[in-house]
């Protein structure tokens, strides 16, 4: 073999390996999250919400993503309380909060600690207790955990229809945790 076909099969074999590669890391798994995403994301124990099914997740190391049905508007606000709930009763989590909506896009913001679901709504389009409608919910936590005190955690819980164009057709519930640094919050209310 001489030097031009060796570079041309080591490059074709890196490209291959490296699309392989790509491939399995986003991988689509039809399941809710893992034990061990959620130990990660300090949401230990997390339950995917009552009725849902249908999972779509994309989860990857800095971000958890599911995508999945659920039946009712209930069903996601009651999803959302366990997790006030989780975080109220468990001294795992150092504090958890909302961003008001006047500073809610500020590159550095406020977070308010709050008990009430209502402070966490984002968005809404009239909630229905036997259909799934437009709701959205924010929720700002943190966790004692020393290793992971550089961190904010920002959990999104997004309920839709057929007419929110911007989420993934064939579902009507977006649960997403994002990795932020901590740094770029200040708590109201201790």
């Amino acid at each position: 073999m001489d030097i031009v076909n060796k570079k041309n099969y080591i490059s074709t074999f890196l490209l291959l390996s490296l699309s392989l590669l790509m491939l399995t890391s986003c991988t689509k798994r039809n399941d809710f999250f893992t034990d061990n995403e959620l130990k990660d994301f300090g949401l230990n124990n997390l339950e995917a919400p009552n009725n849902s099914f249908d999972y779509y997740n994309k989860s990857k190391s800095n971000m958890l993503f599911c995508y999945m049905n659920v039946s009712k508007d209930d069903d996601v606000k009651n999803f959302v309380l366990n997790i006030l709930d989780m975080f109220k009763n468990n001294d795992f989590y150092k504090e958890y909060g909302y961003a008001k909506d006047d500073d809610m896009y500020n590159f550095e913001r406020k977070i308010y600690l709050s008990n009430d679901i209502e402070d966490y709504q984002i968005a809404t389009n009239n909630y229905s207790s036997d259909s799934v409608t437009f709701n959205s919910y924010e929720i700002y936590y943190s966790l004692q955990d020393k290793s992971k005190e550089n961190i904010m955690f920002i959990l999104t819980i997004t309920s839709y229809t057929e007419e929110n164009t911007n989420y993934l057709s064939g579902y009507n519930l977006v649960i997403s945790v994002a990795k932020k640094n901590y740094l770029r919050y200040t708590i109201i209310g201790k």
